[in-house]
């Protein structure tokens, strides 16, 4: 069974390229929509997405990333912006998902890092195709805390599957970064090497996008889409499964 899967870190539709020139912030949807339909992959992980809540600028941007690349959304909201609305990722799938749960990621009891510290979630979705599969999506904190906790819950999920599995988002961390080397034991990236930095466009300097696969998993191709649409660069990957 042969699927294309997407990483992409849209930062809520932020017109990246305007705003480096201009300073002056317009959201513009179609942009990061039109890069997710030129790939036409199967499924989608996007993070950064403003769901729908009081404010005009938080209107649902996961159903509308749904209704312009005409694919099916979870949105996995992990926080809510108090007089504007809710904030987290969102999956897009060709498919209709058969089950789906929305996994807390612990705050650390400790914040004693100088860094901005959210709270996060994973979400899984379970599609019953040719083969049942399990699909991880998330976007990991900044702090070395957040990070060890979230790196945590999802090996501790990884353990109650028995089917094969994708892994796909905005970690934050670099791939020499050791508490991330767990994952790589348990998993494999697409890239046997890293892949070209994804973050911060158009001129990035390091890689903390990924997609990773369970070991029964072989990769066709994977790419990085080198093209400043948010600050982040998407990767896709054709997978054999």
């Amino acid at each position: 069974m042969k699927l294309k899967v997407m990483t992409f870190n849209i930062e809520h539709g932020l017109d990246y390229a305007d705003y480096k020139e201009t300073k002056i912030e317009k959201i513009n949807l179609d942009l990061s929509a039109d890069v997710i339909k030129n790939e036409d992959a199967d499924i989608i992980c996007i993070n950064e997405v403003r769901g729908l809540g009081k404010h005009p600028a938080y209107n649902g941007q996961e159903k509308i990333m749904a209704e312009k690349t005409n694919r099916n959304v979870i949105f996995s909201k992990c926080i809510e912006f108090e007089n504007y609305g809710p904030y987290g990722d969102a999956l897009l799938s060709r498919f209709p998902v058969d089950n789906y749960t929305i996994i807390d990621i612990p705050d650390p009891e400790i914040k004693d890092e100088d860094v901005y510290y959210e709270t996060r979630k994973i979400l899984k979705a379970e599609f019953e195709l040719e083969k049942k599969i399990t699909v991880f999506i998330s976007h990991f904190g900044l702090a070395r805390s957040e990070q060890r906790n979230a790196v945590a819950t999802l090996l501790n999920e990884l353990k109650k599957v028995n089917t094969p599995v994708i892994f796909m988002g905005d970690l934050n961390m670099t791939p020499d970064n050791e508490i991330l080397k767990p994952v790589y034991d348990t998993l494999k990236e697409v890239y046997i090497s890293g892949g070209p930095f994804t973050y911060r466009t158009p001129n990035p300097d390091q890689k903390i996008d990924y997609i990773f696969v369970s070991k029964d998993i072989e990769v066709k191709m994977v790419k990085t889409i080198e093209k400043m649409v948010s600050d982040h660069f998407p990767i896709v990957a054709e997978l054999e499964i």
